[in-house]
């Protein structure tokens, strides 16, 4: 590795050392052979000792309520009052509870509270509370009940109160969610008659944006959520969302979804507003149609038609065009592009790009005319000062920031190798994958989510998982706790901890958090490098100011990725900036510029978080943490220097993390916490003795992935996604050495509660010439994915 051979002194070698310490050598052979694994459970509620995190937490009071103020999310402070000098910066790294985990037993919610506390949780998203309404009360799936909405469970209400008075006591906020997965019915809830199952995407229908009857009855059930939880000016409030997933824009952007958003007997309501909006702009229908050089439909003296994706076809201004060739051959654009004033000098537009560009605008102000709609009622029931937000950024995408411009802050969701139903939900014994490493080939698709940030204001991830049983699915953790790091990003949410209330669970299922162990692991520690400033932010933006005009020029392209491609256009902005400068996007009244320091020398930037694509590894370097993460080792090294080098295989996908306990940077530190995160999978049900279960190829072939059938559902392509216990990890084969100022070091393997396991050998964990060399090579009835490291000055020990 360039640059790794320590200089003169002591504290220069230590840097050095630091900058270039941790290294993985494989000493088993890469190959295709299934690796070794080992049972492994966590025993949540007696967890304790080094991967206990609750000390990050103290009981939420007045004074820790959640405002914004300067772009952050900032507590209050004893004053109440917002922008004052006792207010303080806090971060948000929380996780997502679905279903009934909203609704714990009573007698249970304080320890449901205390296991998240130990995991270094700081929120809670209350999410899908309203999407399956039901008369269970144990456990309620749902806060509602079937009868007109909202009409309100109330053993719900009260199990949700209660949890979330368990969860302040143990520091940690909760999210809000309004709409999630409603289905308004015409028959019972008095909205215009709509056939559900004719939607392609039935939960996420934007008719609710702009039907009045629907928007009227969300308020009412906002206002009527809000007080029954008794959330007004409550600490325990940390943000609300009003729709998890849905928009006018977003559904005019998929053009096989515009047919949920205008159903038969919603279209006169949408055309009206339509046409009511030209009148704003323009003055008269007659107004629009000359600007156009246009009059769809034949005349202005009647009402001008919606437009469907299907009548615009491909955008071509200037600005467009260049997102079109960027995205088809970017690799043979001209870096001159980049920045060139002379060629992204506007064009006057044509008529039928002005008619597209007005239906875009006019989209976007339906949309923000419902959040803004709804966040009235937020801000009058649980306080003028609530961070409220309207929906996720990919739905709806760049145009999305000016339906948000009256919102508090900026939400995202992400997801690498999320599972896929060839024949809908309906067939939960029939799932594919495709084991896909966020490492290997998805690392770009985090610029998307980067770039979506409005810098003016927080900015929050409220989804993202690499769910179960992917193999590489650990890696998540560390990467997305050091990009929002460095990015200076204010929350971070895990999708979920559980979506089938079981306390007893010990085996991953769905996108659960509880069960997935190999995850679990480097939860607390991802938590801590988050939350406490251990990873500095970039200290420079690569962002891009852009007018409407362009935010709806991205809109309606249909290329792929097309604010990656202005992105690169405009600023010179790629996947390599996720690691140089803070990205993000304002809105501005003049044309599309770079900003002044979009031409910040990659050079100077610090290398403490860094990708390399070739060898499809990521590298975290910070002196109070370090993490590798990749799909296959082999490594050599000598005495002064570390190299690391990827084979990628399915071998041995990897991602270790080390952080001190002592808040000392690494090299100096005397208690340390090793993860080694891994895939984890379940037992195949009803053997002896239990084994683990066996991916095989999907039968739809496009090299997917699916676990082997249940034996009690024989003629199944999958088994269930909701493991069978004990969980199966894979073992880790490695080597590790970095940098110490101690002499010797005791390493105790850790079991399920966090307790020491008899320390290893010292010929496989020893001081040598100022470096640790540990060897973890383990058999499979000895193997543990943490370990506690104590290091000790070895005079210091004689004196004793």
């Amino acid at each position: 590795m360039k640059g790794c051979h320590p200089r003169s002194g002591p504290l220069r070698q230590s840097i050095i050392a630091l900058a270039c310490a941790l290294i993985a050598l494989a000493w088993t052979s890469i190959s295709n052979a299934a690796p070794a694994t080992y049972a492994f459970t966590v025993d949540e509620d007696n967890l304790n000792g080094a991967p206990d995190y609750s000390w990050l937490n103290t009981s939420l009071e007045a004074s820790d309520r959640i405002v914004v103020h300067g772009g952050t999310f900032r507590t209050i402070g004893a004053d109440g009052l917002a922008g004052t000098s006792d207010d303080r910066r806090v971060r948000i790294y929380g996780i997502n509870l679905s279903f009934s985990a909203n609704f714990p037993k009573l007698q249970d919610a304080p320890r449901i509270a205390r296991r998240l506390r130990k995991l270094g949780i700081n929120a809670v998203r209350l999410h899908h509370l309203d999407t399956a309404p039901g008369e269970a009360t144990d456990p309620p799936r749902s806060i509602l009940t079937p009868g007109p909405y909202p009409s309100f469970n109330t053993e719900a209400v009260a199990r949700l109160r209660h949890f979330i008075s368990a969860l302040a006591r143990e520091g940690i906020y909760v999210n809000l969610n309004l709409h999630v997965g409603y289905r308004f019915r015409p028959d019972i809830d008095g909205v215009p008659p709509f056939k559900a199952n004719d939607l392609v995407r039935p939960l996420n229908t934007p008719i609710i944006v702009y039907d009045e009857q629907s928007i009227a009855l969300q308020e009412i059930y906002a206002r009527e959520l809000i007080r029954r939880l008794d959330l007004n000016r409550s600490p325990a409030l940390a943000m609300v969302e009003i729709n998890n997933e849905s928009s006018l824009l977003a559904s005019w952007q998929e053009p096989g979804e515009w047919g949920d958003a205008v159903p038969e007997a919603y279209q006169p309501a949408l055309l009206q507003k339509w046409n009511e909006w030209l009148v704003r702009r323009y003055g008269s229908r007659e107004a629009a149609c000359k600007a156009w050089q246009d009059c769809p439909g034949g005349s202005a003296s009647s009402l001008l038609p919606l437009l469907a994706p299907a009548d615009t076809g491909q955008p071509s201004s200037l600005a467009n065009e260049l997102i079109r060739k960027v995205t088809r051959k970017l690799s043979t654009l001209s870096p001159s592009l980049s920045g060139n004033r002379e060629a992204l000098d506007r064009v006057p537009a044509t008529g039928k790009q002005r008619r597209l560009r007005d239906f875009l605008m006019f989209l976007a102000d339906t949309d923000r005319a419902y959040f803004d709609r709804l966040a009235r009622v937020v801000r009058q029931e649980a306080g003028e000062q609530v961070p409220v937000t309207g929906t996720q950024m990919s739905y709806g995408n760049a145009l999305n920031l000016a339906s948000h411009r009256d919102m508090d802050y900026i939400d995202a969701h992400f997801y690498v190798d999320h599972p896929h139903f060839p024949q809908g939900l309906a067939n939960d014994r029939n799932w594919r994958v495709w084991d896909t490493s966020l490492t290997g080939s998805q690392m770009r698709r985090l610029l998307d989510i980067a770039l979506m940030r409005d810098m003016r204001k927080p900015f929050v991830v409220s989804e993202y998982n690499q769910p179960f049983p992917n193999r590489q699915g650990a890696e998540i953790l560390p990467i997305m706790a050091t990009l929002a790091a460095r990015q200076d990003w204010d929350g971070l949410f895990f999708f979920d901890y559980g979506d089938i209330f079981d306390t007893t669970s010990g085996a991953p299922g769905n996108f659960a958090l509880r069960g997935d162990w190999g995850k679990y692991v480097q939860f607390g520690q991802s938590a801590w490098m988050f939350r406490t400033g251990a990873i500095p932010a970039l200290g420079h933006d690569r962002s891009l100011s852009l007018d409407t005009e362009a935010l709806a020029g991205i809109a309606a392209s249909r290329a792929s990725a097309p604010l990656q491609a202005y992105a690169r256009v405009l600023g010179n902005i790629g996947v390599e900036t996720l690691w140089q400068g803070r990205l993000g996007m304002t809105v501005s009244a003049s044309a599309a510029t770079p900003r002044p320091d979009t031409d910040t020398d990659p050079s100077s930037v610090d290398d403490i978080a860094s990708y390399d694509p070739e060898q499809k590894t990521f590298t975290l370097r910070a002196p109070r943490a370090w993490a590798l993460a990749g799909l296959g080792i082999a490594a050599g090294n000598d005495t002064s220097s570390l190299r690391a080098l990827v084979d990628v295989t399915e071998a041995f996908p990897f991602s270790i993390l080390l952080t001190p306990l002592d808040n000392e940077e690494i090299s100096r530190s005397r208690a340390l916490l090793l993860s080694l995160g891994s895939g984890t999978v379940g037992s195949q049900p009803g053997s002896v003795p239990p084994r683990p279960k066996r991916w095989i190829r999907h039968p739809a072939g496009s090299y997917s992935w699916t676990l082997e059938p249940d034996p009690n559902h024989p003629g199944s392509l999958s088994g269930s996604r909701y493991a069978t216990p004990p969980a199966w990890l894979t073992t880790a084969p490695v080597h590790l050495r970095w940098a110490t100022h101690a002499r010797k070091i005791t390493v105790y393997p850790l079991d399920g509660r966090g307790q020491r396991l008899p320390p290893l050998e010292p010929e496989r964990a020893r001081v040598e010439a100022g470096f640790v060399e540990l060897d973890l090579r383990q058999a499979p009835e000895h193997a543990s994915p943490w370990y506690e490291i104590i290091a000790r000055d070895q005079a210091a020990d004689s004196r004793r």
